[in-house]
């Protein structure tokens, strides 16, 4: 017997975003103009860029149950040589929303000079061993970086980065009406904002990483009305494609190769393989 309520599972902002940044889609096939059909919005030529029509793009492939072909010969692993780890690692899904895992900050370090300058072949060996002591790292960082760099006789420790973490993802309320409308009022908000200022049209494709002395029109685009016009849009893809009531079931991630978090589904990952001995 099916089962009628299955258990709705939470991931972070990040995670939900990494099911279609990591497709590999080739420029070619994207067709913009469908895109700008698909989503009923005919100034995203203007107002996005290339990258940007590709994730919507994308958003849309997850719920086509003709593309399962294309989404298992699409998904890549790539390596990030300069990152000890490799930020498309596997994203995991959360039982309990409270999880510390939910809201801990996630950690990087960046592969020191010296390991580079030995070659691609002892950046991958680090790396490597970097993922084989992960579990160390969770317990006590120090010891990690200690033991990483008495392996790799290190003059100097691997600079760490942090990046806060994203946040618990959270559907829109809105019905596809709605969220809809709601992607059209900002489309008009942009393109009344390019009509009026020709700096923020010139510069409207610009990564916001790169802001610096820039206009304060300029910022508002990139860091406050572009993101919600592209969150709008992905909530209006996710109505208008996906299922009626789309959750986060176990399912659906397992299709995309989520892992049960080692947190809060510890003692569910113990008792299946107890099971299977």
């Amino acid at each position: 017997m099916s089962n009628i309520h299955p258990q709705k599972y939470h991931i972070t902002l990040s995670s939900f975003k990494s099911l279609t940044y990591q497709f590999h889609v080739i420029a070619n096939d994207v067709t913009v103009e469908l895109c700008q059909k698909y989503y009923s919005n005919e100034k995203l030529r203007v107002l996005l860029n290339d990258d940007d029509i590709k994730l919507l793009w994308k958003t849309r492939i997850l719920f086509d149950e003709s593309k399962e072909d294309f989404i298992e010969k699409a998904r890549l692993k790539s390596l990030n040589m300069n990152l000890l780890f490799d930020t498309n690692t596997t994203p995991k899904y959360h039982k309990n929303s409270d999880c510390e895992s939910l809201k801990n900050n996630y950690i990087n370090f960046e592969i020191p000079p010296e390991i580079k300058f030995r070659g691609d072949g002892e950046i991958l060996r680090l790396k490597k061993f970097a993922n084989e002591h992960k579990e160390l790292l969770r317990e006590d960082e120090s010891k990690f970086i200690d033991k990483l760099t008495a392996q790799f006789f290190l003059a100097n420790p691997p600079r760490k980065l942090e990046y806060v973490n994203s946040g618990r993802y959270e559907f829109s309320e809105l019905s596809v009406e709605e969220v809809y409308a709601k992607s059209i009022e900002l489309t008009k908000k942009a393109v009344d904002l390019m009509n009026n200022n020709r700096d923020v049209y010139n510069k409207r494709y610009k990564p916001a990483r790169l802001l610096k002395n820039d206009s304060e029109e300029l910022t508002y685009w990139l860091k406050n009305l572009k993101p919600k016009l592209m969150e709008a849009l992905y909530q209006y893809g996710i109505k208008k494609f996906g299922p009626s009531d789309f959750s986060f079931e176990k399912s659906f991630l397992e299709k995309f190769c989520f892992e049960p978090c080692r947190l809060c589904l510890k003692e569910k990952i113990i008792e299946k393989k107890d099971k299977v001995d």
